[in-house]
């Protein structure tokens, strides 16, 4: 069914990089895909590309034995490298933001003075994080200019979160200060006007009522951003559907962002709240994906989502394009130098223009197949 042409449509081009500025994490989320590196702390001295993934740590990397990574991901420091580093990509790409990534974020030793480094560069800055350790280091972090957090929600109660963790724990009361923490840490964000939104990831009907505890229990001010899951798609999407229908959902406002997978649909229930569901494009790389083992609509979980920045286990950067074909990565100054790199900016722009002339004369399709009013 499609819907409604007065529906505003926005469409951007990315110009956002994200960088894993560390691999440490207090959780143990089942369906993590770390950036899709190894779990350092599993794999220490061991160089071998043949990655343990069943360590100590109880963390996992879904894609980390099967993407052809070959090295661990180590911690990025605000120094003379890292700033070089940065300047030569924004060169190439002309970003305009930098999203932080881990691991958890919050839990960098030097987060306050890397947000520092970045915002001199004229850049946006905003982080994901699971709010563990958020309300230590937000105010600082906030005085340094970050502008949002992406709090990504695995459980609205403790015993939800335990539900998708690997740790031997089950303590119930350690699911509970985590919840506690990560509301805490989403209070103090807004308090220091920073930006707050929650991605939550949908795997199947159970956990439609974390999106009612969502909007019951959590900050009035956070933006909701539900996410099917990468691997369970189609129980993922049913489960949505039946979650918009029960709050009476009416799509409002389209956006897309040109050039990578990201595609957003925002909807406002029967109360007036909003919420947006976001939607992974088929977008691949012309050249790149083409010949891939994954460029078919089963396999190919993430699309094209942009470019990554990794430090290895050596001291160099390395710059990824794909989590499933880690492969793919590259030093960065060789990756400056190829026709990989070529091929994104012009694909880039060439999507964005493409894009932008259809959505001048085109309705928008309903992702979910909602009635409208």
């Amino acid at each position: 069914m499609t819907c409604r042409k007065d529906i505003p449509k926005y469409v951007t081009k990315d110009r956002t990089l994200r960088i894993k500025i560390l691999d440490s994490c207090g959780m143990t989320c089942t369906f993590c895909h770390n950036e899709g590196t190894p779990v350092a702390v599993d794999n220490i001295h061991n160089y071998s590309s043949n990655w343990n993934t069943q360590g100590k740590s109880g963390r996992t990397s879904i894609y980390a034995q099967t993407n052809g990574v070959s090295f661990l991901p180590t911690l990025i420091m605000p120094d003379g490298k890292f700033m070089l580093t940065l300047e030569k990509l924004q060169e190439k790409f002309n970003f305009d933001e930098i999203h932080l990534t881990g691991g958890e974020p919050t839990l960098h030793p030097c987060l306050p003075e890397l947000v520092r480094k970045i915002k001199s560069f004229g850049l946006n800055v905003g982080m994901t994080s699971n709010g563990e350790n958020g309300e230590k280091i937000i105010p600082a972090v906030a005085k340094e200019g970050l502008g949002k957090i992406n709090f990504s929600v695995f459980g609205t109660t403790g015993e939800e979160l335990m539900l998708v963790q690997n740790t031997t724990c089950k303590n119930p009361s350690w699911g509970e200060a985590k919840i506690k923490s990560l509301k805490k840490s989403m209070i103090c964000a807004i308090e220091n006007g920073i930006k707050v939104s929650v991605n939550i990831v949908i795997l199947d009907s159970s956990h439609i009522n974390r999106i009612r505890n969502l909007l019951s229990d959590f900050p009035s001010q956070i933006s909701i951003r539900i996410m099917r899951s990468l691997e369970i798609r189609k129980e993922a999407t049913e489960s949505i559907r039946e979650l918009f229908h029960e709050f009476g959902a009416e799509l409002v406002t389209y956006s897309i962002t040109a050039g990578v997978s990201d595609e957003r649909f925002e909807y406002e229930f029967k109360d007036k709240r909003r919420i947006w569901y976001k939607k992974l494009r088929n977008v691949r790389l012309p050249e790149t994906c083409k010949s891939c083992q994954f460029n078919n609509d089963t396999d190919c979980h993430e699309g094209f989502y942009g470019l990554r920045l990794y430090k290895d286990h050596k001291g160099n950067y390395q710059i990824g394009v794909c989590i499933q074909r880690m492969d793919l990565c590259k030093p960065v100054d060789e990756f400056l130098k190829s026709s990989l790199a070529k091929e994104i900016v012009r694909f880039q722009n060439n999507e964005f223009h493409r894009i932008t002339e259809i959505y001048k004369r085109s309705d928008i399709k309903c992702p979910l197949n909602l009635k409208q009013k």
